[in-house]
């Protein structure tokens, strides 16, 4: 019998078996969301580029206020104008985001002075309620990014902070990783797709749309061809028919475990070149990894929760790292076990709900339902070969997080 692979050998064999996409692509900043960043971004200038309010007030020389109780205004700076230099012995009116003129070191916010006469005119003169601080209120050339700094790393997933950032740097355009494209194959003569009449002895596919959402989320070019009949012939013409496609991988659920039925497993063992296709995780044990026609290959299980388990559990940092993700590794976290298990040979993933006293598991717990995780979004962690008692530190992943792109390490 083949051994099983071990969860972390088997992550590691699948990230070293794909890669990484390496063309590159100039897109758009407001179509760059989700993209990965191809190369590191360094601020030409430093942002902002000139010293600036943070407060409405007004601006001075600190030196000034320790000669004066009061300040003439000599002129009137909005966002968006660029100030005359400040004579000796005066102040200006400022708002918030503007320009610091030349000469002025502080600001005094509005609500700590006292205008006399007419601020629209030259005649108005201003005092202050009590001392500032020297330098306070002021937004440095370089407070939010210095000229040269290395503002995102290669690797770096665009989300809208991280679009605003480049906004900021002045930059319309980016280069990003092109999108993998993956073909995704369904097989069993069980599938109906959604939308078909139902017959007996049918299921409608949930993998397919699973599966495609996820990876679409992950940034990928997913190719859905239609469902593939249980016969050596049709499972061949489609994986062939894949490989033509020019995939940077191709993926299927179903036909990988050792039935006579299981066609994908045999073909693979036959025409291609199989890595590993049992791993030690329950649910999840026939998961494959193989080579197809010069293309990376993943046979996910047929069962739906089998084949989301082994996705996101063993399959996410390669898959992220194929799009040019750096670090994509989500890390669980430790929790209170409010419940007690024997386990068996294989790691155990399993629907969990958190509870007065600790995490419990959730009910109904099938490979072949997504219910529980639907109601939960949780799991817990359970290694082989343990027995788990109450009270027993276990870990805990958000299915949410596992989901999305996150990474509990930044590049």
């Amino acid at each position: 019998m083949t051994a099983w692979m071990p969860v972390a050998q088997a992550r590691q064999r699948l990230v070293q078996a794909l890669g990484k996409v390496l063309e590159t692509e100039v897109v758009p900043l407001e179509q760059a969301l989700t993209r990965v960043l191809a190369g590191d971004v360094v601020a030409a200038r430093p942002v902002p580029a000139q010293a600036h309010s943070a407060m409405d007030g007004y601006a001075l020389r600190f030196q000034d206020l320790q000669e004066h109780d009061s300040l003439p205004v000599r002129q009137r700076i909005t966002a968006g104008r660029q100030p005359s230099p400040l004579p000796p012995g005066a102040c200006a009116r400022i708002f918030t985001g503007a320009v610091l003129p030349e000469g002025a070191d502080t600001v005094v916010m509005q609500e700590d002075t006292h205008s006399e006469g007419d601020m629209h005119s030259e005649g108005e003169r201003v005092s202050f309620l009590q001392p500032p601080l020297a330098g306070a209120h002021i937004h440095a050339i370089g407070h939010d990014v210095a000229a040269g700094q290395k503002v995102l790393a290669a690797g770096r997933r665009l989300g809208a902070v991280e679009l605003a950032v480049l906004a900021t740097l002045g930059m319309a355009t980016v280069t990003v990783r092109r999108r993998p494209r993956v073909v995704l194959l369904s097989t069993g003569d069980e599938l109906l797709a959604p939308g078909q009449d139902w017959r007996p002895a049918a299921i409608y596919d949930s993998n397919r749309p699973l599966i495609a959402s996820v990876l679409r989320q992950w940034g990928y070019e997913v190719i859905t061809p239609d469902i593939v009949a249980d016969t050596r012939a049709a499972t061949r013409a489609a994986m062939l028919s894949a490989a033509d496609l020019a995939p940077d991988l191709i993926m299927s659920s179903g036909g990988v475990s050792v039935g006579e039925e299981d066609h994908v497993q045999a073909l693979l063992q036959t025409e291609g070149d199989v890595s590993f296709w049992k791993v030690a995780l329950r649910p999840g044990k026939p998961l494959c990894l193989a080579r197809w026609h010069e293309h990376p290959y993943i046979g996910l299980p047929g069962n739906p929760l089998s084949a989301l388990v082994t996705l996101t559990m063993v399959c996410r940092d390669a898959l992220l790292g194929l799009c040019g993700q750096a670090a994509p590794h989500w890390q669980g976290q430790r929790v209170r076990s409010a419940f007690a298990r024997r386990v068996g040979e294989r790691d155990e993933i399993l629907a969990a709900r958190a509870g007065a006293e600790g995490w419990q598991l959730a009910e109904h717990l099938s490979s072949a339902a997504l219910w529980p995780t639907l109601h939960s979004l949780a799991w817990v962690g359970l290694q082989a070969r343990q027995d788990i008692a109450i009270g027993d530190d276990i870990d805990l992943w958000s299915v949410t997080d596992l989901l999305s792109t996150r990474s509990t390490q930044f590049p």
